[in-house]
């Protein structure tokens, strides 16, 4: 079972193709579709909501860097993770 909608492709695609094909962040342009390289990101972290306004496109990079700074913490409780 998927944790996207079963519609996120075409969403994605459709997302990447109204940006442009640019990264909303950093503005790199990919003229070959961003086969790859761009990430239609969910603003809120939740994978079934895919109204347009909690996407944004991101060249990988970018969205490596955004999810590095806001990944949760982890908590030791007694010595466990």
């Amino acid at each position: 079972m998927s944790r996207y909608n079963e519609d996120w492709r075409e969403i994605s695609w459709i997302a990447k193709r109204v940006a442009g094909f640019r990264c909303s962040n950093c503005g790199a342009t990919y003229p070959d579709r961003g086969k790859g390289r761009l990430i239609t990101h969910h603003k809120d972290f939740g994978k079934k909501n895919d109204l347009n306004t909690n996407l944004e496109v991101l060249c990988k990079w970018c969205h490596r860097r955004l999810h590095r700074r806001y990944r949760r913490p982890t908590f030791s409780y007694g010595g466990v993770k």
